[in-house]
């Protein structure tokens, strides 16, 4: 590190850190490691991770896909724990960790653009789930069919109204919501499995039109590339680097492999990988489908609100002036649900553009700052070797998808890149300025 380093410091949060969302968490503000492995479980009892099981096991067996699972989940897992380290060692967020890698002004430009992407791309199949899961209630109860761009229009507008007000009032929607979609899915996986024949028939199955292994590793590590770059805003509150890890193993990585295994159960079971039909096809289809429609609800007003913090952040704008920012994330997320977003088309895309990030983090914080705390600060405006890397990295992924493995090779070489041009151009990059 530079010895002519400057400091500079960020301001402590003593109330409550959701009110300085760009400053340290101090140590007696650090959460149990219980409670950072229940919000990541939390965050893949969702819609989306059903539905890509649901999906999937349309194309490879049910043991296959359990192998795959465990493989992207865990290279997934690595990733996060290895950022995810970043964050609690230095109590900050991801947008003011990527101020060393990518520049300060990198970080708001860069950094905030691809986590708009995701969080918007993410709105737009929310929503899609949501009109999807309205249409079949209102058909199998009363009969009723109305157009999908006209729910989508409705629902996308009325869970944009809520993120732009925010989400404050909606924590009871969220304690109704999600315990009542694991608990109807634990039952329709119960109930298709019973009907699908059990256990025998389950590691029997052979789907009929197989898909490419390396497209299906693809979208499994593109289902959830974003909590990859955006853990460090979770493990930021850890107490330590264990905390981070034994978070990271027991909450995230055997739940997204069970309630992906529990989608791909409820897809054989009813013959479809259209999660909505699945939930159609239960003995009591309107709870499944109000359970969806709560869930998907609830998702979507953190992901507006998300994307809206996101593009503020991007454009400049004052936090009085947030809502711009949130109406725009939500307008282009609900144009996108409409214009016909599909599961395997969003993740396939996020697969490759955010996995290039988390691989010049990596090398960032583990490899050019050895893995110490005291090596890592912010370097004003752009640093062009970061932003570089990861750009390399997300052409070879477009390049050569079906070379191997699109994520891994973009995350490699995003690795390799960095470590090389921030080699080269050390002496020539901004001097990085220490945080007390």
């Amino acid at each position: 590190m530079e010895e002519n380093a400057t400091n500079t410091s960020v301001p402590q949060t003593s109330e409550s850190t959701t009110k300085h969302s760009f400053a340290r968490v101090p140590m007696d503000k650090r959460q149990s490691t219980a409670s950072i492995a229940f919000i990541w479980a939390g965050s893949v009892v969702c819609i989306p991770v059903l539905a890509v099981g649901a999906l999937l096991i349309t194309q490879v067996s049910f043991t296959t896909l359990l192998i795959f699972a465990v493989l992207g989940f865990l290279i997934q897992s690595v990733l996060m724990c290895l950022n995810g380290i970043a964050g609690s060692d230095q109590g900050l967020p991801v947008a003011v960790l990527l101020s060393k890698s990518f520049g300060e002004k990198g970080a708001r430009f860069v950094g905030s653009l691809v986590i708009a992407l995701n969080v918007t791309g993410s709105f737009a199949l929310q929503t899609t789930f949501c009109a999807g899961a309205f249409n079949a209630a209102l058909l199998s109860a009363w009969g009723i069919e109305v157009p999908f761009w006209i729910s989508a229009i409705i629902w996308g507008a009325v869970m944009l109204y809520t993120a732009i007000r925010g989400f404050g009032g909606m924590k009871w929607l969220n304690y109704i919501a999600m315990p009542l979609l694991l608990v109807v899915s634990i039952y329709a996986t119960i109930t298709s499995l019973s009907n699908y024949g059990g256990f025998s028939a389950l590691f029997a199955y052979q789907p009929s039109n197989p898909g490419d292994l390396m497209s299906v590793l693809s979208l499994l590590i593109g289902l959830i590339a974003g909590a990859s770059v955006i853990c460090a805003d979770i493990t930021r509150h850890a107490k330590s680097r264990s905390a981070t890890v034994i978070s990271t193993a027991t909450g995230f990585f055997p739940t997204a492999v069970i309630f992906l295994a529990f989608g791909a159960i409820m897809g054989l079971g009813a013959g479809t990988g259209d999660i909505t039909q699945v939930f159609v096809g239960m003995s009591l289809p309107v709870i499944g489908l109000v359970a969806m429609i709560l869930a998907t609800w609830t998702t979507n007003v953190t992901n507006g609100y998300s994307a809206g913090i996101a593009l503020t952040r991007m454009f400049g704008f004052s936090e009085d002036r947030r809502w711009i920012g949130t109406l725009i994330a939500g307008v282009i997320g609900i144009t996108v649900a409409v214009a016909g977003i599909t599961v395997d088309s969003l993740y396939g895309f996020m697969s490759t553009i955010t996995p290039p990030i988390a691989g010049v983090m990596v090398a960032d914080y583990w490899i050019d700052g050895r893995g110490k705390k005291e090596n890592w600060g912010i370097r004003e405006g752009l640093n062009w070797t970061g932003i570089a890397a990861a750009v390399c990295g997300a052409v070879i992924g477009f390049a050569f998808p079906n070379f191997l493995n699109k994520a891994i090779n973009s995350i490699v070489v995003a690795i390799i890149m960095y470590t090389i041009f921030s080699t080269v151009a050390k002496k020539s990059l901004p001097k990085i300025q220490k945080i007390d």
